[in-house]
């Protein structure tokens, strides 16, 4: 009987770890199965899993990744080669979402070099603030005093 226990336990436990690492594997999204296949080539794996990517599904395509090495490439991808913003605040927004540092603050750098003309000294100013390097912060900062 008490072989007959253990026998049980172990194949309940063997079950469990294989349906847990078959659904850890079906997690995976089409689009990252994709990059892990083809790291450097997100148009054509983006391409493969929709026909039309608006920034807002190309950004909830980078969501659904797993992996934060290739979710921020797609962010990047999304960022710089879907669209362009249609205003300041939406592109800040998609600038927020960088996780890394370098990533961040290149992106609200080239928002605010999209929206250089219609931005205000305290608009710089908030911008600025916004930045995760400390001289970076300074450097666009002082250029903001020369805006009325």
């Amino acid at each position: 009987m008490n072989r007959f226990m253990k026998t049980a336990l172990s194949t309940v436990i063997l079950t469990t770890v294989m349906l847990v690492s078959s659904a850890y594997g079906q997690g995976t999204t089409s689009l990252e199965k994709c990059l892990d296949d083809q790291p450097n080539e997100i148009r054509e794996c983006l391409g493969k899993t929709s026909k039309f990517i608006s920034i807002e599904s190309c950004y909830d395509k980078a969501k659904a990744i797993r992996s934060n090495h290739t979710k921020e490439k797609v962010r990047s991808y999304c960022f710089y080669h879907i669209s362009e913003m249609p205003t300041l605040r939406s592109c800040l927004e998609k600038a927020y979402l960088f996780a890394e540092t370098d990533n961040h603050d290149a992106a609200i750098f080239d928002c605010y070099s999209q929206f250089e003309k219609g931005i205000n000294k305290a608009t710089c100013e908030a911008i600025s603030k916004k930045l995760s390097y400390p001289d970076k912060a300074r450097y666009l900062k002082s250029h903001c005093q020369s805006l009325l």
